[in-house]
C-alpha cells in the first residue's frame, strides 16, 4: 500500500526527490538488470583526434603564411616592374643628353682641318699617329664607317685596351659618368674615319658613329672582338 503524500516522512521525500533519471537507472529486461554503460574513447581514438587537430591547425596557419608571400611577391613585382620603367626612362634622357652634347659640340667646334692632304690627295691630313699600313688594312676589314672607328680606337688609345681593361671607364665625351677621351686622338679617329667614309662627314651619320664607339667601349670587356 502507498503512503499518501501526506502521511510521507521527510526522508522518504528527499529519497525520491534524488532519485535518478530513468536513461541512467538500471532496466530490467527478462528478469536481468541492464545498466547503461558510457562510451569512453580508446587511447588510439584519442591519439588519432588530437592528431587530426594538430594538422588541421597548421594547414591553417600555412594557408595564411601563404596568403601573405604572395600578397608580399605581389608587391615586389610591382615594384621591380616600376623600377624598370624607371631606369629605361633614365637610360632615354642620357641617350638625348649625349645626342645634344654631341649636336653642340660639333656645332661649337671651330673648322676641322682638311681631312685631305693637299700635297698628297691621296692621304689624309690627320698626322701619322698610326702606321699608315696598319689603317690601311683596317680599311679593308671594316665593313662600313663605325666598324672602321672601332677598329682604329684600340691603336689610338692602346692603354685603355690592355690587361687592365680601362675602356670601360671611358666614353667620347664623358658624359654617364665616364671620363672623356683624349680630343686630340679622338680628332684623329674622326679625321681618318672621315677620309675613308664620306658619308660620315654628315653631322647625323657621325652622330651615329660616336654612338657605336661608345658602345664598343662598353663591351669590349665582356668581347674578344669588336
Amino acid at each position: 500500500m502507498q503512503t499518501p503524500p501526506s502521511e510521507q516522512t521527510p526522508q522518504h521525500r528527499d529519497n525520491e526527490t534524488q532519485k535518478p533519471p530513468s536513461d541512467q537507472m538500471p532496466q530490467q529486461q527478462n528478469g536481468i538488470l541492464i545498466t547503461p554503460v558510457r562510451r569512453v574513447s580508446t587511447p588510439s581514438e584519442t591519439v588519432e583526434r588530437n592528431n587530426f587537430i594538430q594538422i588541421f591547425t597548421y594547414l591553417n596557419r600555412m594557408e595564411e603564411v601563404m596568403r601573405n608571400q604572395v600578397r608580399a611577391l605581389g608587391s615586389l613585382e610591382r615594384s621591380i616592374v616600376t623600377l624598370g620603367k624607371r631606369l629605361t626612362a633614365v637610360e632615354s634622357r642620357l641617350d638625348r643628353l649625349e645626342v645634344s652634347i654631341s649636336q653642340k659640340s660639333q656645332q661649337r667646334r671651330e673648322l676641322l682641318a682638311p681631312i685631305i692632304n693637299e700635297d698628297n690627295p691621296k692621304e689624309p691630313a690627320g698626322g701619322n699617329l698610326v702606321d699608315k699600313v696598319i689603317v690601311a688594312a683596317i680599311n679593308r676589314e671594316a665593313h662600313n664607317e663605325a666598324h672602321f672607328a672601332c677598329l682604329l680606337m684600340p691603336h689610338v688609345f692602346p692603354e685603355l685596351f690592355g690587361p687592365d681593361k680601362l675602356c670601360h671607364l671611358y666614353n667620347w665625351h664623358g658624359v654617364s659618368g665616364k671620363q672623356p677621351l683624349e680630343g686630340l686622338r679622338c680628332h684623329y679617329v674622326e679625321q681618318m674615319t672621315k677620309f675613308f667614309y664620306k658619308e660620315a662627314r654628315s653631322s647625323t651619320v657621325w652622330t651615329a658613329g660616336v654612338g657605336r664607339i661608345n658602345e664598343c667601349l662598353r663591351l669590349k670587356t665582356k668581347r674578344g672582338t669588336w
